[in-house]
């Protein structure tokens, strides 16, 4: 057989060659994510089976962060983005960690701009064993065509903020003479690990006896200014709050010859802390406790009777109440 025989024979059994360099994506990405979510690897491979650089273009070089985590019953991936300075983030949720990854390396390949040409939107053909990959090749789908001219464009990540409104009843130890009673609102903006508060109360009336035919009656009212954290949110959800605290408290005296009444101010710092159950239920139950030190303490006097009642430099209160998630 002859030598050009031999040559032709052997360029059409040998396999095809490789794509040119130019079609590996110009792209450092840093890929975090739970053990049972797809590798690095994987990322990579998607990105390069629907996306390449297009023929005669050098897009510039893109640095990308992607990290996926779990929040409550679902998977959030947060994506950012670097290309000659210009900065991009997306947020994309779900519960399938492949679907996931998928969005996110359509998110990437249109980062690159009009230097990179999108190829197949569809789902990887499974691999059946002694059969070969086709020849990768653009995808004429009306729909990949319009996807493929849109340019990414610099986008804020989006706000991850919930609000939330709690009613509870409350024991507090100080407002009033004795234990008092009370109902506390609880109106919260929270973000992923932060928030801002504001908790208000009303001690109801309280009764102190001075004697056979003198008595005092008290009643408060006191409202929080709260800068938050949220340190723990897993099953259940923990708020670590501190703040400035301000109150009225009023007395009175029943059974006295002359009207003896004093509307007293009370203000200080206080922490606060609640723990509320982390389902998906717009409802769920919440505990809370919280200790208020006063820079000022109101005292309460009888005329003839002596002291009734001096607040305490610290007030503790506990809470058990009902939040509801807007």
């Amino acid at each position: 057989m002859s030598f050009p025989l031999l040559l032709g024979v052997w360029l059409l059994a040998a396999p095809e060659a490789p794509e040119a360099a130019q079609d590996n994506l110009p792209i450092d990405l840093r890929w975090e994510a739970p053990a049972e979510c797809p590798g690095q690897g994987e990322v990579e491979a998607e990105l390069a089976r629907i996306a390449r650089v297009r023929p005669g273009l050098a897009p510039a070089r893109l640095n990308a962060t992607v990290e996926i985590k779990k929040v409550k019953d679902e998977l959030r991936l947060e994506l950012r983005t670097d290309r000659d300075g210009r900065r991009g983030a997306r947020e994309l949720r779900g519960r399938d960690c492949r679907a996931l990854m998928r969005g996110a390396t359509l998110v990437l390949a249109l980062a690159f701009g009009p230097g990179v040409e999108l190829l197949s939107f569809d789902e990887p053909a499974p691999k059946v064993p002694g059969l070969s990959p086709a020849r990768r090749t653009r995808t004429s789908s009306p729909s990949a065509a319009r996807v493929s001219s849109v340019v990414f464009e610099e986008a804020a990540p989006e706000a991850d903020t919930r609000g939330s409104i709690g009613v509870d009843g409350r024991l507090g130890f100080g407002w009033l003479p004795g234990p008092a009673l009370g109902i506390g609102l609880l109106a919260q903006i929270a973000g992923e690990m932060w928030g801002l508060g504001l908790l208000a109360t009303v001690w109801f009336p309280h009764r102190e006896v001075v004697d056979p035919v003198l008595e005092a009656r008290f009643v408060a009212t006191t409202a929080s200014a709260l800068v938050c954290a949220h340190p723990w949110q897993a099953i259940v959800r923990l708020n670590i709050c501190g703040g400035l605290s301000a109150g009225l408290i009023y007395g009175s005296a029943q059974g006295s010859d002359r009207d003896q009444s004093q509307l007293a101010p009370w203000y200080g710092a206080q922490a606060h802390l609640d723990l509320s159950l982390a389902w998906e239920a717009p409802l769920s139950p919440y505990l809370s406790a919280d200790l208020s030190v006063g820079a000022y303490r109101p005292r309460f006097q009888i005329i003839g009777a002596g002291d009734v009642h001096e607040s305490p430099r610290a007030i503790p209160a506990v809470g058990l109440g009902v939040m509801l998630e807007l």
